[in-house]
């Protein structure tokens, strides 16, 4: 739940969000629909932890979170651009969480060929970044974000970038993940289609 959420950067006077009020139910799916500059990606950021809000809280199962760190939040974010660790293998990349919550190289990479099986890339933990497709890296954020196992799931235009083809596949494989692992998805998309397809609820920004 978000209430009364306000972001303005230094230096601009016009808020890039002002006022937002959210409450997504547990397990559920919402979009957030808008145009650019709308303040979409702006709120999720501020619910993630990655920028502080000017004003407002964000509440996670009734708990204040606002000024809680990132990665203390039970709270992963994918983002329109698949942001992988290049000098990584695939697993490596998956791994990556559980190496930073103190697991060893052996024990992160064995949680996380669960995560690299659901979104179908199971035969791809040793290849480097630079040797898979757009589609397949964004697959590998997907499953590097589930392997933290967030209780919230941010995705930030995940398939904006991919063509009609590979988003339908995407959209599958997100309905796959909610069968599987039902986190509460927050979804940003300037997309109506999208928004439809996938969401159970959609909230309207209007910049």
């Amino acid at each position: 739940q978000v209430r009364n959420l306000t972001r303005t950067h230094r230096g601009q006077q016009a808020p890039a969000l002002r006022g937002l009020d959210l409450e997504v139910d547990p397990g559920s799916c919402l979009a957030v629909l808008g145009p650019s500059g709308s303040g979409k990606s702006t709120a999720l950021r501020l619910i993630a932890g990655l920028d502080t809000p000017t004003g407002g809280t964000v509440l996670l199962d009734g708990a204040d979170m606002t000024d809680v760190p990132a990665e203390k939040r039970g709270i992963a974010m994918v983002f329109q651009r698949p942001l992988l660790f290049p000098h990584l293998s695939v697993i490596d990349n998956v791994a990556f969480a559980g190496r930073a919550a103190g697991l060893s190289r052996s024990a992160s990479r064995a949680a996380s060929r669960r995560y690299l099986d659901l979104v179908q890339l199971g035969g791809y933990a040793d290849r480097a970044v630079a040797d898979i497709s757009g589609g397949q890296a964004q697959r590998v954020a997907l499953a590097r974000s589930l392997a933290a196992e967030p209780k919230v799931l941010l995705l930030d235009e995940p398939f904006s970038a991919l063509d009609s083809a590979l988003r339908s596949d995407m959209y599958a494989l997100l309905r796959t993940i909610r069968d599987e692992l039902n986190p509460t998805i927050v979804l940003v998309t300037h997309d109506q289609s999208e928004a439809a397809v996938v969401a159970d609820a959609i909230a309207v920004l209007i910049g």
